[in-house]
C-alpha cells in the first residue's frame, strides 16, 4: 500500500539538539502526538496505524470517541512516543503535527502541561518524512507574558494597572531563571528586542498622522 510515513521526534525540554530519552531515566511522563489536517481537524482514517521502534509490529490506531467529542472514528491523537520517538503511517497530505505532554502530580510535584512547537509537512506518496518537534519548557512561556506581554497591554491601557501587576506577580511566582536553556535565553533576547521595536513604533505613530503642510 503507498503510504506517506511521518518519523517524528521530539526534542528534549528546550534543547533543540537532543532528543527526548525517556527509557530508563525515571521519567514518569511520556510525550504523545497528535496529527491534524492543515485546517486544524484531526485526521480520522481507518486504515492508520504506528509503531515505536522501526523493528516492531505496527499497531492499529484505535477506534474511539476524543474526550468531549461524539463522533467515534480512528482519530490521530494521543498517538504515544518511546525515546521521543514514533513512527506513524498517514495517506498522502498537508498535516500540522503537534506534541504534547500532559499533567500529572509525582510526590507533590506537578508536571506539564506541556507542548511542542507545531510542525507542517507535505506528506507524499511512498515517502518517508522526519518531522523534529522542539519541545519549549515552561519558563520562555511565563517569561515573554509577564515581561512583554502584559507590560505592553498595561502601556496601551488595553487592561488596568491592578489587574494587570496581579497578573504579572502570578506568573513570576511560577518563574525559575534557573531552568532557562542557553538556547532559550537567546530566543527571549530576540524576543525583547521586537518587542522594543514595536513600541518604537508606536511612539512614532501619532506623528505619521500629522497632516503635511
Amino acid at each position: 500500500m503507498s503510504v506517506a510515513t511521518l518519523n517524528v521526534w521530539i526534542t528534549n525540554l528546550g534543547d533543540p539538539c537532543s532528543i527526548a530519552n525517556d527509557v530508563g531515566s525515571g521519567i514518569p511522563y511520556h510525550w504523545s502526538v497528535a496529527v491534524a489536517h492543515c485546517n486544524g481537524r484531526v485526521l480520522n482514517w481507518s486504515e492508520g496505524r504506528y509503531r515505536l521502534h522501526h523493528e516492531d509490529d505496527w499497531i492499529p490506531i484505535p477506534e474511539h470517541t476524543p474526550p468531549g467529542g461524539n463522533t467515534s472514528g480512528w482519530w490521530y491523537e494521543m498517538i504515544p512516543t518511546r525515546d521521543g520517538h514514533v513512527e506513524i503511517e498517514v495517506p498522502p497530505g498537508c498535516y500540522t503535527v503537534v506534541g504534547s505532554m500532559h499533567t500529572w502530580f509525582v510526590s507533590g510535584v506537578l508536571h506539564g502541561n506541556w507542548a511542542t512547537d507545531r510542525a507542517v509537512i507535505q506528506a507524499c506518496c511512498g515517502e518517508d518524512n522526519c518531522v523534529t518537534l522542539y519541545a519549549s519548557s515552561l519558563q520562555p512561556c511565563n517569561w515573554i507574558l509577564f515581561e512583554l506581554v502584559i507590560p505592553a497591554l498595561i502601556r496601551n491601557k488595553v487592561i488596568g494597572q491592578r489587574e494587570g501587576k496581579a497578573a504579572i506577580e502570578a506568573l513570576r511566582a511560577l518563574h525559575k531563571p534557573e531552568e532557562l536553556s542557553p538556547f532559550e535565553q537567546g530566543y527571549l533576547e530576540i524576543l525583547s528586542r521586537a518587542y522594543g521595536q514595536i513600541d518604537k513604533a508606536s511612539a512614532l505613530e501619532p506623528a505619521r498622522r500629522q497632516p503635511k503642510r
